[in-house]
């Protein structure tokens, strides 16, 4: 599926939510033609990733080395506690804190190398969700240092959309702070410039979770 074309076309009409999330934001009022709009003012996001590939998550190629195994994966249970508050909800409040969570996991997946949040929240097939981990083993497994790209809201809201098949689209607009990469025995560089971006994300509330099934992203 075009996530990028579906996301777009139905987060500009019909039923929709938008939320610009706060841990503790009231969900009073959600209906149809009364969208949730919480204030979360929040900078950072960058998308160029120039050398040092797949280091942003705006431009995520396939690796180039096989990754190896992470550690054992995450009990929902686990997962769960991890989230934030409203991940739990099945409504499309929990998509969208679960989106947002998913998306900002991607740096320090990177920095540390522990890929079990992330697999917990990827369904098979998603590819950017593939593309991504095996970039993080990829760097981690050579030694590389990343820091920095650590993704934050803007002011826009984000927004959602319930799809026939209970799925759900989310419009996530949000900043990425630089990022810097440290290949053994070189000096620390910039790989990616701060930059906004749009995160489309098409999500299914599977084990009674939100998980992602297709990312997409484009300059803002």
């Amino acid at each position: 599926m075009d996530v990028l074309r579906a996301a777009k076309r139905l987060v500009t009409g019909g039923a929709m939510l938008a939320a610009g999330l706060v841990a503790s934001a009231g969900l009073a009022g959600c209906s149809d033609t009364d969208p949730i709009v919480t204030q979360t003012p929040s900078p950072s996001i960058d998308a160029s990733a120039s050398e040092g590939p797949g280091v942003s998550p705006s431009g995520v190629p396939s690796p180039a080395a096989s990754p190896t195994a992470s550690p054992v994966a995450l009990s929902d249970e686990e997962l769960l506690a991890l989230l934030p508050a409203g991940a739990e909800r099945d409504d499309l409040q929990g998509a969208v804190v679960t989106a947002e969570f998913f998306i900002q996991e991607f740096p320090k997946m990177f920095a540390t190398g522990d890929t079990r949040v992330w697999d917990s929240l990827s369904l098979d097939g998603c590819d950017f969700c593939e593309s991504s981990r095996a970039n993080a083993l990829r760097y981690k497994n050579e030694g590389w240092i990343v820091t920095g790209g650590e993704i934050s809201d803007v002011p826009e809201i984000t927004e959602a959309n319930l799809q026939s098949d209970g799925s759900v689209a989310v419009l996530y607009p949000a900043m990425e702070a630089e990022i810097f990469a440290t290949e053994p025995g070189m000096d620390v560089r910039s790989v990616s410039s701060v930059s906004r971006v749009n995160y489309y994300l098409l999500m299914e509330f599977h084990d009674a979770v939100w998980r992602v099934t297709d990312v997409d992203t484009e300059d803002a």
